[in-house]
């Protein structure tokens, strides 16, 4: 069993979404919460309630740009979301800052959480605590797990022990065994919308300003043309790296942005 809630709402209204799921899932086993806004600066008050309400249950409190569910999305707006559910053994784990080895660091800490057991396991990970070489030895780091996860939109996200611990770290996330592994899919291609803008305003993970105009215009302009859909379309701003200046200068890190668009079945 599984129940969610999505809500545009302060520490009060999400106290009442967060009670609510809990009644609806008697035998919780585990949860997730994605706050933005406010409560996306509150993040460590957000898990306090969470680990009040959902007394025993373990769950992870993540900070982001804008939160989704099957209901829709919030954007640009203080905000909650959530899933609760029953089955499996969940357990939560933070990799520490600034960790020497993080792909050693997070296959011991798969070992020793399943073993060699078939587990799935959710990873958040904090802006620029992820490098590229990190997600091409993922593959490798415990191959019988299916990872997945995103990045957080400004600080950690946080974790809640079953016996009300809350750990935080570069990468915080749940271990989840004894149940079937998760339906993960990928969109099969993107396109192309525009051309390239240099960042020049970002907030967290959010791009606020390229180009010399606001990123919600430059998104509008890019997908004018896309006209009349039958379906929403899943639409995603890039942020490239830079090339190295040929000068040897320092490159830019802010990098450049561009709109891309992908098939409704995109995840």
């Amino acid at each position: 069993m599984a129940r969610s809630f999505s809500a545009t709402c302060g520490p009060d209204g999400l106290l009442h979404h967060l009670a609510d799921l809990r009644s609806a899932v008697p035998s919780a086993s585990g949860g997730v919460v994605f706050v933005s806004g406010q409560l996306a600066q509150r993040a460590s008050g957000v898990a306090e309630l969470v680990r009040s309400t959902w007394r025993g249950i373990p769950a992870c409190v993540v900070p982001a740009a804008g939160v989704l569910s099957e209901r829709g999305e919030i954007e640009g707006d203080t905000g909650a979301s959530g899933v609760l559910w029953s089955g499996g053994q969940v357990t939560p784990f933070a990799l520490p800052e600034r960790a020497e080895e993080p792909v050693r660091l997070l296959r011991e800490t798969l070992a020793r959480i399943v073993g060699r057991r078939s587990a799935t396991a959710i990873l958040f990970v904090r802006p620029g605590a992820f490098a590229p070489e990190t997600l091409e030895a993922l593959a490798s780091t415990a191959p019988s797990t299916c990872l997945f996860g995103a990045g957080t939109a400004s600080g950690a996200a946080i974790g809640v022990t079953a016996q009300g611990e809350l750990l935080e770290g570069a990468t915080t996330g749940l271990a989840i065994t004894g149940l079937a592994p998760p339906l993960v899919d990928a969109s099969p291609a993107v396109r192309l919308l525009s051309g390239f803008h240099p960042i020049e305003d970002v907030s967290g993970g959010v791009v606020l300003r390229a180009g010399g105009r606001p990123a919600l215009d430059l998104l509008s302009a890019a997908t004018a043309t896309l006209g009349e859909q039958p379906s929403p379309q899943h639409l995603v701003l890039a942020a490239l790296a830079d090339p190295a200046d040929p000068r040897g200068d320092a490159a830019d890190p802010r990098g450049d942005v561009a709109a891309q668009a992908a098939p409704r079945d995109a995840r």
